[in-house]
């Protein structure tokens, strides 16, 4: 909440470059000072925004690593209303950032330091630009610097891990006509290891070893012998290199599986650099150019497990063909080792290797010039602005310690000894040059230090680099003033024109038969065109029981070379019967693009094998409807087919796959009252509920949705993606306008009570609190094999959390020099499958109570395949700061962020570590110190 003592006059505000008064039909904006961010304890915008009540659940520095893989970015990005990252518009000085390729901004290059506000609107202005589905986000930069100003920030966890530190340095001059302003900062984090936290310490918490890999450093091998036996076996430990079968080997136990979690990062290191300089330039008269330039780097490196093969049937895809020979001299079991015959699967963990790398590195380069002035116009003022911007965000990545499948398969062939005692590829006729034999056979040795050593490692393990990039050129001009006046008051009009330029590419190197992380190739380049015209009308001021009615209209229309085009329409609509009170009522409409992924990334194709809904054994089809599909292609629904489909599936972007999409357009609807008494200076309350539905919703369809949704749903823009040629079936899974759309309903809750006085000091009170009642978005149950709209709100899914209620409540206590705060954030309960985690039976989280809601029958037994569920308990946050400001324009501060050691609560549906770190915090308190010197 804004903590501006005229409380309707905070909150009613316009956007950065906007010099009109306050659109009085604009529901509460919330409002985050430079002061606040400061106040926070934290070291990083993205951080703070995602703390806040409005928001829900996005990716962070946490949540980077899925356990055992790797993405391809360390951003911290920000969702609101259940919407991904996508849907929000963020601009910088009125101007929209780069995104990365799924159309997130990674909001943790933008400094602390340099940020004089934060506004958050629930619905994008009209004048604002395309998105914005979700609200728009306004950063505006510091501009009126005197002087310098340094600054110091150290933080780490009370586990003496994760530590922080930040340095920033502000610098302003002005001289005559000209101002000048200068930010530094520099960021560097620490690692904290999963292994140090309990909840994080095993693959699944509680659960030991149970949930590990079976790639383990000695290996696991199930297969079938030569007495057609199935074997389930693992090298006993301090066995020899070479192994002898019958003594070496045992059953596989779950006591065997390796524990990945002890070897991840629960929090990766960073660095990050930034430099921003600004120029204001009064021209003449009325004329001022400003000129803003930003540069921000940033490198991290992430460390993931050793690598794990998996051989056999049950392969990872180019490793599933792959066959030991009965000839390898590693190979002790004399017989070849085939997925098509024998070999199930062959886990081995590749522990000599050492850990995976994953080096990332950011760079981002944004300038801006703004031309403006004043200027009359039928002897009214007006004021005008011209504005360009070229922004570039490149992303480049470096992978280290993954397997190349060829020079595994070449190395796993017929080998031998020579004369010199070395291992051979090929035979003593026929030697196999730049090939070394592998040794999957003899686990980690009698010494415990691996047997496949350096120059296997040499030949066999492959590097790869990724590179990522967007550019953005924009120019817009805006020109607002008094039209005309009525009875009530003056006419505002705000009218502008807009062309914008994006460009997307991302390219791969690297062995393309290896278990690199899968980045596809992709370019692409969309330009947009917009105009738009936006009144503000009074239409009846100082009246009985109408102080003020004000009406608020908006047109927005956009052209897309590569996208449809289309046309949204605002509406608003405020009446204060009395000065103290306000009820307003909004409708604004808004377009969103694809992004790059969804739009442009290359189409690529892989085999996939899935439950077939035209089984009739399966499935027992009876339904007409269900039977004239399926004949229509061909499949007799009597049977005749196995249940499984192997289908050839197509992924990748619309555009790269030919299609076109449409924008999707959001509506949302706000009814809100504002009160701010006269009696009680300083207090100020609202209430917003509101509505919103998407059309035309953009996703990529999941595989057995698009086979489902056809035959047995009947959606027939799913059908058009099945293509069936008997047992040949090809499915299109590029991204698709879902016409069910999507739908949210919530509220908005503030309460602000500034400067109350005491004997002892001042005491300012805020309280934010959000709720989402209801996220509908288009998905396929799994479980239920069926499409599916279900409301999400205080459900949790993988990284997908969405708890009902979200709120903030601060108390601010000030005397003399001395500032302290208070601040308590409640977060809801969630339920969540137990399932979801693996896709395996949950009656072993259920044994261990871990699964919390179960379903049981009428006799107090549990259901076998039941609707188990796990909920995720509520948690309070409590954060305190103490701070002394010196005469000397010094301010020292410290505090504590969960001060009472909030335990994260564990999570069945999380892709890593046992919490969802998404909406929860690493757990423990973690400590902070900072000091800021103005000169």
């Amino acid at each position: 909440m804004p903590s501006s003592r005229n409380a309707l006059a905070a909150v009613l505000i316009l956007s950065a470059l906007s010099r009109s008064p306050a659109v009085v039909t604009e529901p509460a904006v919330r409002v985050l000072t430079g002061q606040d961010l400061s106040r926070s304890g934290l070291a990083s915008v993205g951080d703070v925004l995602q703390r806040q009540p409005w928001a829900t659940s996005a990716r962070n520095a946490v949540t980077f690593s899925d356990g055992d893989g790797a993405l391809l970015d360390h951003s911290t990005a920000l969702a609101v209303r259940g919407l991904g990252p996508e849907h929000l518009l963020i601009r910088l000085d009125g101007q929209p950032l780069p995104t990365l390729l799924d159309g997130a901004v990674d909001l943790n290059m933008i400094p602390i330091g340099l940020v004089e506000r934060i506004e958050y609107r629930p619905s994008a202005s009209t004048a604002a630009g395309e998105g914005g589905l979700a609200g728009l986000v306004d950063i505006i930069t510091r501009r009126d610097v005197q002087g310098s100003e340094i600054g110091a920030f150290y933080s780490q966890w009370d586990e003496g891990d994760g530590e922080t530190r930040q340095a920033d340095l502000t610098a302003g001059l002005s001289q005559g006509n000209r101002s000048l302003r200068l930010h530094l900062a520099h960021f560097e984090r620490d690692a904290i290891q999963a292994r140090d936290r309990r909840i994080s310490a095993e693959p699944v918490f509680g659960t030991g070893l149970a949930r590990g890999s079976a790639a383990t450093p000695q290996g696991r091998f199930w297969f079938l012998d030569e007495d057609n036996a199935f074997r389930d076996w693992h090298l006993i430990e301090g066995s020899p290199a070479f192994s002898e079968v019958a003594n070496d080997f045992r059953d596989f136990r779950d006591s065997d599986r390796y524990n990945f979690a002890a070897e991840q990062q629960l929090l990766s290191p960073e660095s990050r650099f930034s430099i921003h300089a600004g120029l204001d330039q009064a021209l003449s008269e009325g004329i001022t150019l400003t000129i803003n330039a930003f540069h921000a780097r940033k490198r991290a490196t992430r460390e993931h497990t050793p690598n794990d093969l998996f051989l056999g049937a049950f392969g990872q895809p180019g490793f599933d063909t792959i066959t030991i020979s009965e000839d390898n001299h590693f190979n002790p079991f004399g017989f070849d080792f085939d997925p098509s015959e024998n070999l199930v699967s062959l886990a081995r963990r590749l522990t000599e290797a050492g850990n995976r790398r994953h080096h990332s590195s950011e760079n981002s380069l944004r300038l801006q010039a703004v031309l403006s002035g004043d200027v009359s116009l039928n002897d009214r003022p007006w004021h005008w602005q011209l504005s360009v911007m070229h922004a570039d965000r490149e992303g480049n990545d470096r992978f280290r310690g993954y397997v190349d499948s060829d020079r595994l398969r070449q190395g796993l062939g017929p080998s031998f000894i020579d004369q010199d005692d070395q291992a051979r590829c090929g035979d003593p006729s026929e030697l196999l040059l730049d090939c070394v034999p592998i040794n999957l056979f003899g686990g980690q040795g009698e010494d415990g230090s691996g047997t496949i050593d350096q120059e296997q490692l040499d030949f066999l393990l492959t590097s790869g680099a990724a590179m990522n990039r967007t550019t953005l050129n924009e120019w817009r001009f805006d020109i607002e003033g008094h039209a005309f006046s009525l009875p009530a008051g003056e006419v505002a009009l705000t009218a502008g024109l807009l062309g914008r330029d994006t460009r997307y590419t991302q390219s791969m190197q690297g062995s393309p038969n290896s278990d690199l992380p899968d980045v596809r190739e992709l370019a692409g380049t969309y330009r947009s065109d917009g105009v738009y015209l936006n009144a503000r009308m009074p239409l009846l001021r100082h009246r009985w029981m109408m102080d003020m009615l004000e009406l608020d209209v908006g047109v927005r229309h956009r052209d897309f070379d590569v996208f449809n085009g289309g046309t949204t329409l605002s509406t608003g609509l405020a009446w204060q019967p009395v000065s103290e009170l306000q009820i307003h009522y909004r409708r604004d409409q808004a377009l969103r693009v694809p992004s790059a992924l969804q739009a442009f990334e290359s189409t690529s194709s892989s085999l996939m094998v899935s439950f077939d809904p035209c089984s009739g054994v399966e499935s027992g089809v009876s339904d007409p409807g269900i039977i004239e599909r399926c004949q229509r292609d061909g499949i007799p629904p009597d049977g005749i087919f196995l249940p499984p489909v192997r289908a050839d599936v197509l992924m990748g972007g619309a555009v790269s796959g030919g299609r076109t999409l449409n924008p999707e357009k959001s509506t949302l609807e706000r009814i809100g009252v504002s009160w701010a008494p006269e009696a009680l200076p300083g207090f100020h309350a609202s209430l917003d509920v509101w509505s919103q539905e998407i059309e035309d919703f953009i996703r990529a369809p999941f595989f057995q949705e698009a086979l489902v949704g056809c035959y047995w749903e009947g959606v027939e823009t799913l059908c058009d993606r099945v293509t069936r040629n008997g047992f040949d079936t090809s499915v299109d899974l590029v991204p698709i306008n879902d016409s069910r759309g999507a739908s949210f309903r919530g509220m908005d809750l503030g309460l602000a009570y500034s400067g109350i006085p005491f004997p002892w000091g001042e005491l300012d009170l805020h309280l934010d609190a959000s709720r989402l009642s209801s996220v509908r978005l288009p998905t396929y149950d799994e479980d239920a094999r069926a499409l599916s709209q279900p409301n999400l709100s205080g459900t949790n899914r993988v990284n997908q959390a969405v708890p009902e209620w979200r709120a903030d409540l601060t108390l601010d206590w000030r005397r003399d020099a001395w500032r302290f705060r208070w601040s308590m954030r409640f977060i809801d309960s969630m339920r969540e499958p137990c399932q979801e985690l693996t896709g395996a039976t949950s009656v072993l989280l259920i044994d261990l109570g871990l699964c919390n809601d179960i379903e049981r029958d009428e006799d107090g037994a549990i259901v076998p395949g039941g609707d188990h569920r796990n909920r995720i308990g509520s948690l309070t946050y409590h954060d305190v700061q103490l701070a002394y400001r010196f005469g000397h324009g010094g301010e020292l501060a410290g505090g504590v962020s969960n001060l009472f050691d909030k335990a994260a609560q564990f999570s069945a549906a999380t892709a890593a570590h046992s919490f969802d770190a998404t909406i929860h915090e690493i757990p423990g308190r973690r400590l902070h110190v900072q000091y800021r010197q103005r000169f």
